[in-house]
């Protein structure tokens, strides 16, 4: 089996401690540091120290000044690290059980040449799964469950003995599917008096070391992971919408686009690309109307950072939806990302992706309670959400005093854009009618949301992310 640094990036266990941390405090921002470092299996010393630090990065903030009314709240750059330190671990993950595939039926494909037919499982974690479904592949027979200390009565229809019963079953070849504690399987074997030719265990892989702290985030992902497969971020194409004359900012967009306005030393739309690239996303398309050459002149510039950046001009001003509608006709991929130049939402997007896959939807909307809207909640419009997230209407006013608002960011099915009308109309007045019979809901979030729309939240947007992204020159080609 390969190892893991042949088949994917080093995974370092402070990365995947933070991401543990990140999220039991998610869970539960009042934890003590004691439970803390239970959780996670390090000293109480140690995990104040790393707490320290993802303070110093930015991830948390530590609220309180007595010990016994501590909080530990994550930032919006704080849940932007947990999500692409879990889709790091699941791709690890998934990197490490093909090679955990490979190896075994390369080992029983040798078993089943040589006309033996039965194999003994010693394990019934993830291990004992892919066990079982490749020695199912290969005609062989399952001889057998067997556990140090059995935990379940039952494994996929078979029951789960000791260990101390592989005497009195009969079997050819034994497979060591226990992560971690493999070794003390194994041990356990040889003193039974197995010869060791007739023992497969796995090459340690890097994921044994880390999987004990990860334990906790990868049971949610794995709870939360789709029936249908995500796509994954960089294979999803991102549209974003930076048409819109901005008029609301007065003479700020007489001469430049509302996307490319500075914020702090960079255009607000690379402190959006560069929170996308962040999430895995890799390929972007920028509809474009109003002063379209100076985005021309953007891609130009940012041509190193970020490569797969494409411009879709209107032939004249379409409105939102008439812009989503040309501009998909340039998407790859069946499913797209499509969110406004000139927001900012610190909903992740992965976890969208998953749900919109795992219900096999054509449309997800993400809405935010008005209350988290920074500003006035200026024309955003209100969802009418059922029980089960479904669009039962849509309003729009000038004023949202409460409800769940619009948050500009949707995950749609490219053949349902491409059955839209072509034309100039608003996304946000007609999408109940444009997503009407079709496998449509609303992603309700406790994100926060910034409009750079206003001159207030242009500039609360300069406050709050001016230090975030550096300046276009200095940015290298990751």
């Amino acid at each position: 089996m390969p190892r893991a640094s042949e088949s994917s990036p080093q995974l370092k266990p402070s990365a995947y401690r933070d991401m543990h941390l990140l999220d039991a405090l998610e869970q539960r921002p009042d934890v003590t540091q004691r439970d803390l470092s239970v959780q996670i299996g390090a000293a109480l010393g140690l995990t104040n120290l790393m707490l320290r630090r993802l303070a110093k990065k930015g991830y948390i903030k530590i609220t309180g000044t007595k010990r016994s009314r501590i909080r530990y709240l994550i930032t919006p750059k704080g849940l932007l690290e947990k999500t692409r330190l879990t889709y790091e671990f699941i791709q690890h993950s998934l990197t490490l059980y093909s090679g955990v595939r490979r190896f075994l039926r390369q080992r029983l494909s040798a078993l089943a040449k040589s006309g033996s037919r039965t194999v003994l499982l010693c394990g019934t974690d993830e291990m004992a799964e892919i066990a079982l479904l490749t020695v199912r592949e290969l005609g062989l027979e399952i001889a057998g469950v067997t556990e140090l200390s059995p935990s379940s009565a039952w494994f996929f229809g078979y029951p789960v003995l000791s260990l101390d019963a592989i005497h009195s079953l009969a079997y050819d070849q034994i497979v060591v599917s226990a992560l971690p504690g493999q070794e003390a399987v194994v041990r356990r074997l040889q003193e039974a008096g197995v010869p060791p030719e007739r023992i497969i265990s796995f090459p340690r892989p890097a994921v044994v070391q880390v999987a004990p702290i990860c334990e906790a985030a990868s049971a949610r992902a794995a709870s939360d992971s789709p029936g249908l497969s995500a796509p994954a971020p960089e294979a999803t194409d991102v549209i974003i919408l930076c048409g819109g004359r901005g008029t609301r900012l007065g003479t700020l967009t007489t001469a430049t686009p509302k996307p490319l306005l500075p914020v702090g030393e960079s255009p607000f739309l690379l402190h959006l690309l560069r929170r996308l690239q962040q999430e895995g996303f890799s390929r972007f398309i920028l509809a474009t109307q109003y002063l379209s050459e100076q985005f021309q002149a953007f891609i130009a510039d940012a041509a190193a950072a970020i490569p797969n950046l494409e411009l879709v001009v209107e032939p004249e001003p379409l409105g939102t939806g008439g812009a989503l509608r040309y501009a998909a006709e340039r998407v790859r991929s069946g499913t797209f990302v499509a969110l406004n130049g000139d927001t900012w939402v610190t909903q992740p997007i992965l976890p969208v992706l998953q749900q919109h896959s795992r219900e096999a939807r054509e449309g997800t909307l993400v809405a935010v309670r008005a209350s988290h809207v920074e500003g006035r909640a200026l024309n955003k419009g209100v969802w009418d959400v059922g029980p089960q997230g479904e669009v039962r209407g849509f309003r729009t006013q000038a004023e949202v005093p409460d409800g769940w608002v619009n948050a500009g960011l949707y995950v749609l099915s490219r053949e349902l854009v491409l059955s839209w009308p072509m034309g100039a109309y608003s996304l946000e007045a007609n999408l109940q009618t444009l997503l009407s019979h079709r496998r449509a809901r609303v992603f309700c979030s406790e994100a926060r949301l910034l409009d750079i729309g206003t001159p207030e939240c242009y500039a609360e947007a300069a406050r709050t992310l001016g230090a975030q992204a550096e300046p276009l020159a200095h940015v290298e080609s990751r």
